[in-house]
């Protein structure tokens, strides 16, 4: 073999008349050289392969040539059409049985047991089933709904004044007030406010300014009574928070609340 390999390299060397014989229009032979060239040393198989190359014609990419690689797409097996596409008549289910017939349950299906996405607790977040839903109001809302005259600014304001006057389109858990537009309180007298919760800068300014915010723990139930307070044939009791909401007031107590 490495007698071969030299014999070649030899010869590449001394005869340039092979190169002119072996042009570039006798493909064959072109081809038969470049897998004789590969016996020979790199730099003279390189040297070799650059000259007796075929230059391929260059084909610019168009609509009418452009297509996807090999196996990118295929066609979509048709069932049911004849015995000669080797899926007909029953499809590929195979004969009768459960999964040959229409109507089979899905893949979780276990046979009538129960599965194990019902075997199994539910765990992790749920952050939607705990989450505190308040209605949002602004104190420059409130203000525009005291000069039109809807709230009176002299009376403790709780959230049954604002859904009434139309600050809020409904009550879920509670009304919470925020700080957008409390340079408006200098143009209002002190304002007391008896809601659900409040943010920190909207009770600081609201104490600025002589009033007061007191935040006040209800329940569902108590809020529709306080809300519509004709279907209840008495008054409710405030409930006791639970452990989580008293964490929740003392926070707010510590921004400032009562």
């Amino acid at each position: 073999m490495l007698k071969s390999q030299k014999l070649l390299s030899h010869l590449f060397k001394s005869s340039n008349s092979l190169k002119n014989i072996f042009s570039k229009q006798f493909y064959p032979f072109n081809a038969y050289f470049k897998n004789i060239a590969s016996f020979c040393t790199k730099s003279e198989s390189h040297r070799f392969n650059n000259s007796m190359s075929i230059e391929q014609p260059y084909v610019p990419i168009t609509v009418l040539n452009i297509k996807d690689n090999k196996g990118a797409r295929f066609a979509k097996t048709k069932l049911g059409r004849g015995p000669g596409s080797g899926k007909g008549k029953t499809a590929g289910r195979g004969h009768k049985g459960f999964k040959a017939h229409v109507g089979n349950p899905n893949r979780h299906y276990e046979g009538g047991q129960v599965p194990i996405t019902r075997r199994l607790p539910k765990h992790g977040f749920r952050r939607n089933a705990i989450k505190l839903r308040h209605s949002y109001i602004n104190l420059d809302k409130i203000y525009y709904l005291i000069q039109k005259g809807r709230i009176n600014p002299k009376e403790p304001i709780t959230g049954k004044h604002i859904l009434w006057s139309g600050g809020v389109s409904k009550i879920v858990d509670g009304v919470k007030i925020l700080s957008r537009g409390c340079e408006y309180l200098k143009d209002l007298p002190p304002l007391h406010l008896e809601v659900s919760s409040a943010s920190e800068r909207a009770i600081e300014e609201i104490k600025k300014h002589g009033g007061t915010v007191t935040c006040v723990y209800k329940n569902k139930l108590t809020l529709r009574a306080q809300a519509k307070p004709w279907k209840f044939y008495k008054p409710l009791l405030d409930p006791t928070p639970r452990y989580k909401m008293v964490k929740k007031l003392l926070t707010l107590e510590d921004k400032g609340a009562m």
